[in-house]
């Protein structure tokens, strides 16, 4: 297996675990992560840009698609076991917070003192009076947001050392 594919997808893969993490974090009572935002930007960012290279170099390098899962096959147990793993937990940690979050306020913001969440009824922009839901409203977003992440990048670390080992052979 080439270098650059084991580093991409080492690094999605260490990169995805970070996101997992910061989203298990967010399950901690009190707000543990930072609420500017720039820790989820980067989580955001850093997924989506591993997985458009993931794809971008998959679909130019790999003419049938159905030989990347015989790949993913190939690979080592224990790869397959913590990508699985990843995958995993990213998946279940994304479906419970979307449920979780169903009917709730989102984007909760700070205006002068006083804390907003956007309500999806016509109701738009609503005040929140205390500073717990306002809390629990930011980690919800947290964890979403990290949880979608850890997913995208499982998936493009499995997707750069299953074309790895393609190349391989």
């Amino acid at each position: 297996m080439g270098r650059g594919y084991r580093f991409f997808g080492g690094t999605a893969a260490v990169l995805g675990a970070a996101s997992l993490v910061c989203a298990l974090l967010t399950l901690l009572p009190g707000l543990l992560l930072p609420e500017s935002g720039w820790l989820t930007g980067v989580s955001v960012g850093s997924a989506f840009l591993f997985l458009f290279a993931a794809a971008l170099w998959g679909f130019s390098s790999v003419s049938d698609r159905r030989m990347l899962w015989t790949a993913f096959r190939c690979l080592p147990g224990k790869a397959q076991t913590e990508l699985g793993m990843l995958v995993a937990g990213g998946v279940a940690l994304t479906a419970a917070t979307m449920l979780q979050g169903l009917g709730r306020p989102s984007s909760p913001k700070v205006e002068g003192g006083r804390h907003y969440a956007h309500e999806t009824a016509p109701r738009g922009w609503v005040e929140i009076l205390s500073r717990a839901e306002y809390e629990a409203l930011v980690e919800l977003e947290q964890r979403l947001s990290h949880g979608i992440s850890s997913l995208v990048l499982g998936i493009a670390a499995a997707l750069f050392l299953s074309m790895g080992e393609l190349r391989k052979r």
